[in-house]
């Protein structure tokens, strides 16, 4: 009866219980509903018959975090900074620099939303904003009040002054992150981004990132503040408009100007200005428009004439100036209408074609 239909062909009763009890008990649930287990029965038999026990794997998929617990994971992993933490309430981080300095706030929600969609991704999730966060308090930083105050936008062709190690961010541990800076046009011939930078006692210094950050969370909320602080320039110290002779040319533009010849470096910027731009437009009786060209840092001339030859006219002077020029910005034509830019021309003329 050792073989009959039926009979297991061993009587090794260890073998057996191993054998069966899947099958007698059926198998076991996961008391987490969000872990996967895969369990793997390995059975060897020897040249003796003996049985070795069966290896247990086990491949785990990771908890899903709840808000609360995946603000406090976060909060974790900030603590490495020498900054003060405060949680108020799930998806909510505040950073503490030091009395008398503002609190950086960080809103977790996105970020979670992101990280239900993949919660095994949860430590590259995270690491842009401890790298963030790392560029507020790594080395030296601008007071609250002078970026409150000072900061303002600069003009800068990166085709002709490109972005340094320091300035992209690349600088190791003590980065600040990268520079400030807006783009505004990328071509062939120009890159020209409007630079953030702290603007006091006739002393330009750049701004990155990690002083953003620190005192302005949402970028956006900085890009207009600092044009709202050379607006305020404007009003105080008011603008000068001068003709700007040119030999041969049918129309004269106008140099725009700061009464008292202050703050040169920041005249084309003020095209960042929408109300600067829309008072020059009325000022010239130009209800089409107006036509800009701003060849360097120093120089804004403007003028409502907006036919094609005065567009070929300014292009030839602003390509001409920007060659002249110790801090270049752009040979392009700029139109605007009601203080907005509404596009930016190249003006192509080939030699055999002039005259």
């Amino acid at each position: 009866m050792r073989f009959a239909p039926g009979w297991i062909r061993t009587n090794d009763s260890p073998l057996r219980r191993r054998i069966l009890y899947p099958l007698s008990y059926g198998r076991t649930r996961s008391s987490a509903a969000s872990r996967r287990r895969c369990v793997l029965y390995a059975i060897r038999l020897s040249y003796t018959k003996r049985i070795h026990p069966p290896t247990n794997r086990i491949c785990n998929m990771p908890e899903m975090l709840n808000p609360a617990e995946f603000t406090a994971e976060v909060a974790d992993k900030l603590s490495a900074y020498d900054v003060e933490l405060n949680t108020p309430e799930p998806l909510s981080i505040k950073v503490l620099y030091g009395e008398n300095e503002p609190v950086l706030t960080l809103k977790l929600d996105q970020l979670y939303s992101e990280y239900e969609k993949s919660p095994e991704k949860l430590p590259a999730l995270v690491q842009p904003l401890l790298t963030e966060v790392g560029w507020t308090v790594n080395g030296t930083h601008y007071a609250f009040a002078d970026i409150n105050e000072h900061s303002l936008p600069l003009m800068r062709d990166l085709k002709r002054h490109a972005l340094n190690e320091e300035e992209t961010g690349d600088t190791g541990e003590s980065s600040k992150g990268p520079l400030l800076f807006q783009e505004l046009v990328n071509r062939d011939e120009e890159h020209v981004i409007v630079q953030f930078v702290l603007a006091k006692n006739e002393i330009i210094q750049p701004l990155f990132t990690g002083d953003m950050l620190r005192s302005f969370p949402e970028p956006a909320q900085f890009t207009s503040h600092a044009v709202h602080n050379l607006r305020n320039i404007v009003l105080a110290l008011g603008l000068t408009l001068s003709e700007f002779q040119v030999e041969n040319f049918e129309g004269a533009p106008w140099l725009v100007g700061f009464r008292g010849g202050t703050h040169r470096q920041f005249l084309s910027s003020l095209i960042t200005v929408p109300e600067v731009m829309r008072t020059l437009q009325q000022t010239l009786n130009s209800e089409a428009g107006l036509m800009a060209i701003l060849p360097s840092r120093d120089q804004l001339l403007v003028t409502s004439a907006l036919d094609e030859n005065t567009i070929i006219e300014m292009g030839l002077l602003a390509r001409y100036l920007k060659s002249q020029s110790q801090e270049p910005v752009s040979s392009f034509v700029w139109h605007f209408k009601d203080g907005l830019l509404t596009r930016v021309q190249t003006i192509d003329v080939r030699e055999d074609e002039q005259k």
